[in-house]
């Protein structure tokens, strides 16, 4: 395999099979089974310097990846077939977090460290109410029960901001 130089490892399945999932230079996937057989799909358009998640964003009980790069947001299936391809008014992403609101609310979480801005929005690509907001850190976000979700996050100096997440409807 021809791996770029921090490569994540996903488990996930396709064709109703356990799959280790990573991406290698180029923008290769690779699918490897547990029995060692591999398979790999190519997205092209992806530089070298481009970040991946392996999360089900569009809640069919099948994984698909997300990819960040530059100002990109693109989703593809598990063959390699665009999903979602968004331009992002960002100057360069990181790496593209999931976050589950509820079965029917999930959102990627993404950060902009040249404009220290934090986004959330929906896997296509709409900016969810109230972000971007300040910030230049990865993010959490939790459940605290009646009071709903918040996000949380480092700022300049070593504190902690919070943050209210409005729910989608």
């Amino acid at each position: 395999f021809d791996l770029k130089g921090h490569t994540d490892i996903y488990a996930g399945r396709k064709g109703g099979q356990t799959r280790l999932i990573f991406g290698g230079s180029g923008g290769k996937v690779y699918l490897v089974r547990l029995n060692g057989e591999a398979e790999s799909f190519s997205v092209p358009g992806l530089s070298g310097d481009y970040r991946m998640n392996v999360a089900d964003v569009d809640r069919d009980g099948v994984e698909e990846c997300v990819f960040t790069d530059g100002n990109r947001l693109l989703i593809t299936d598990m063959e390699g077939k665009t999903v979602s391809d968004q331009k992002i008014d960002a100057g360069s992403l990181d790496y593209p977090y999931v976050y589950r609101f509820s079965a029917a609310d999930i959102r990627i979480g993404l950060m902009d460290s040249g404009r220290r801005q934090m986004m959330l929005l929906s896997p296509a690509g709409s900016m969810s109410k109230g972000f971007p907001i300040a910030g230049d850190s990865p993010f959490s976000i939790v459940f605290s029960g009646e009071e709903g979700f918040f996000l949380y996050a480092g700022a300049d100096g070593g504190s902690i901001i919070k943050y209210k997440v409005n729910r989608e409807r």
